[in-house]
């Protein structure tokens, strides 16, 4: 009887811990936070203008990341520049996002401070009609921050880019990919604007996959945020509720066991094949 009784008490008080703690943990931070120079301090300042307006806005980052891609030319070392332009460019993409727009649909007709108007476009980095933009939100990576169990210090690859953490929606990814994460997915990718005339085009870059990037007849190091779909999945997905419960009433699980890619597929690199145990889950291999 004793023993039935502590067994009892430490049981529940595994539970309570597994409550009490969380895997991780997000935090948007506002966009005061994430301006770190005076340009782009100036360049908020003149966003605030243009509330109700997100066209305009468009057009005064797009002005804004043309300047500094110009200035980059003149000097491609320049790590500040770099920094005004990858800030400019999150910015376009929180619009699209907030915005509802569609570039990759049709150029979308942005206002500029000179008499022609920006015409601004996505390549969708995916042909698959399931994979297209419109069926993912896109978080600039820059707005978040993370905390918890198993959220180490965050490490960003400086370099050329925003990047971003693509969300799906409300499809089930598994049901078009076999080794697809999940039902849904959370990926990493870095976003560059290229100009050329007043045409502005999007891509969206793998950084699993592309080390640098060409820009204006430069190569640059393509910049990225490893940490943020990876924690950013651990907040939504809470894959400890699941721990638990998996290892009391295996049955419910049992046709659950898959295998899930954590990037595309890549016949140049070597498959590695991690496999948790009972009472985990695939947050096992999440690196603090």
């Amino acid at each position: 009887m004793r023993a039935k009784k502590l067994t009892f008490i430490l049981l529940a008080l595994s539970l309570w811990a597994v409550g009490c703690t969380h895997y991780a943990q997000v935090q948007k931070r506002s966009i005061e936070d994430v301006t770190t120079t005076s340009e782009q301090k100036a360049l908020l300042k003149s966003l605030k203008g243009l509330e109700g307006k997100p066209l305009a806005r468009l057009g005064a980052l797009l002005d804004a990341a043309d300047a500094a891609r110009i200035r980059l030319a003149a000097s491609p070392t320049d790590t500040l520049t770099q920094s005004n332009y990858n800030f400019a460019v999150s910015r376009i993409m929180e619009i699209i996002e907030e915005e509802h727009l569609a570039p990759w649909d049709a150029p979308v007709a942005c206002p500029s401070s000179s008499d022609e108007s920006w015409q601004l476009s996505l390549t969708a980095p995916d042909p698959r009609p399931e994979y297209r933009p419109s069926n993912f939100e896109i978080l600039p990576a820059d707005r978040y921050d993370f905390k918890g169990k198993l959220v180490g210090e965050r490490i960003l690859k400086q370099g050329l880019g925003a990047p971003v953490v693509v969300v799906g929606k409300d499809l089930d990814f598994t049901k078009y990919d076999q080794f697809a994460q999940g039902k849904q997915v959370f990926y990493g990718l870095t976003s560059t604007v290229n100009f050329e005339g007043r045409n502005c085009n999007i891509e969206m870059r793998d950084p699993l996959d592309e080390e640098t990037v060409p820009f204006d007849g430069q190569v640059y190091p393509l910049a990225a945020d490893f940490q943020s779909p990876l924690a950013l999945a651990l907040a939504e997905l809470n894959p400890e509720k699941k721990e638990l419960a998996g290892m009391f009433k295996p049955d419910m699980y049992e046709g659950a066991a898959r295998l899930a890619r954590l990037q595309r597929y890549n016949p140049n690199k070597i498959p590695v094949v991690c496999i948790h145990g009972l009472g985990n889950s695939p947050s096992t291999w999440a690196p603090a």
